[in-house]
């Protein structure tokens, strides 16, 4: 790979960008649904493996544009591109877009889908499974781990329907073993089982080389903050609390696995702690980063989007993007706290910006817990 590439992999940015609707290749897509994965833009020019951009796909002839909050997941150049026969481009995650503008951005993809003309040549041989543009079409190998018999075969039916190998077990000893075996595309585990609990199987799983980079789901009812943390802690990828609807766990555990691979295909990309706000609340997120002195900068998609940069545990600078970008950084860290529903996710890089907060975490959510408890009175 160049020098070039490299040096994309390591940058981190936040910009916003206007693409025409033209520039979207269907088939690049994982599916009509979005959720299935994410877009794919033609383009010879490329952003930062892991930019996190605000991109507005213009549809002039419908006199529309859809936004949305997307990562470059992987880039196709010219040369990947003359060797598979796909145009040259990037394939974004999407990360958020608006519920009301969902529908319009998949109706564009079915429109854009439908207009491609049907091959006469003979079809292509099966792309590998390296390539996360083609994710959706091979068959993953899936094990579902849980001691309660209706919960395992509730977790494993939608993958069975759609064409995928599942293994089922009732406990974390056995899963190892098949793991073993053969490695899989991912794990969906519960926690609390017997002979080896999912903490045992993840703390196993991440100690050998040939299946640290599995992915890792526990589908559990744990509430409690600090073990969701330790979870976080010990390379877990996401928690899907129960009960959940299987075919929104289908969709969910695609888009992991995707992630996994575009990881795979990038190994200089730092490893990152990712999760959902309602399940690891903000406060006990960074009370976490402090704790474990880590350096990078937390990204928060919630009713805004926020960066939050730390240095060896401590917070010195926040910003909040668009029409808030103008709040002090004490103030866009209050801010963030309040929200209550989103994504965060921690990348762990080298960051020089100027000490503007001058404070403690502790003293910030000290704050922020005085600020709420004066709302609640008013």
């Amino acid at each position: 790979m160049s020098g070039e590439q490299d040096q994309r992999e390591h940058l981190r940015i936040e910009a916003s960008f206007r693409v025409r609707s033209t520039a979207l290749d269907p088939e690049g897509a994982a599916g009509d649904n979005v959720s299935n994965g994410g877009i794919f833009i033609k383009s010879t020019r490329f952003l930062p493996l892991n930019a996190v951009i605000a991109l507005s796909i213009e549809v002039p002839e419908k006199g529309i544009a859809i936004p949305a909050v997307c990562r470059v997941a992987f880039i196709r150049d010219a040369k990947q591109a003359a060797a598979s026969g796909k145009p040259a481009g990037m394939g974004f995650e999407l990360l958020d877009i608006a519920d009301d503008k969902r529908p319009l951005l998949e109706g564009l993809l079915r429109e854009r889908r439908a207009a491609v003309p049907a091959p006469v040549a003979a079809p292509a041989a099966t792309p590998p499974r390296s390539d996360p543009s083609n994710a959706q079409s091979d068959a993953l190998r899936v094990i579902v781990v849980d001691d309660d018999a209706g919960f395992r075969e509730r977790a494993a039916a939608p993958f069975r329907k759609r064409g995928d190998s599942v293994h089922t077990t009732a406990d974390g000893l056995e899963a190892l073993s098949l793991c073993l075996k053969e490695p899989p595309d991912v794990i969906l585990s519960d926690v609390q089982m017997p002979r080896m609990d999912g903490w045992q199987l993840l703390r196993l799983v991440r100690a050998r080389p040939t299946l640290s980079s599995v992915p890792v789901i526990f589908l559990t009812s744990l509430s409690g903050e600090a073990e969701r943390l330790l979870g976080y802690r010990l390379g877990i990828d996401a928690y899907i609390p129960k009960p959940y609807d299987p075919d929104e766990l289908l969709v969910r555990v695609h888009q992991i696995v995707r992630r996994a691979q575009n990881a795979r295909r990038s190994p200089s990309v730092r490893s990152t702690l990712r999760g959902e706000i309602e399940h690891v609340g903000l406060p006990a997120l960074l009370s976490f980063i402090e704790m474990e002195r880590k350096t990078g900068t937390l990204l928060i998609v919630g009713d805004d989007i926020a960066r939050l940069f730390f240095s060896n545990g401590s917070l010195f600078s926040a910003v909040i993007e668009g029409d808030k970008s103008s709040l002090s950084a004490k103030a866009a860290v209050l801010l963030a706290l309040d929200y209550q529903t989103g994504q965060f996710e921690f990348a762990s890089s080298d960051v020089v910006r100027q000490d503007e907060l001058r404070t403690t975490v502790t003293s910030l959510l000290l704050e922020h817990a005085r600020l709420a408890d004066e709302k609640k009175r008013t």
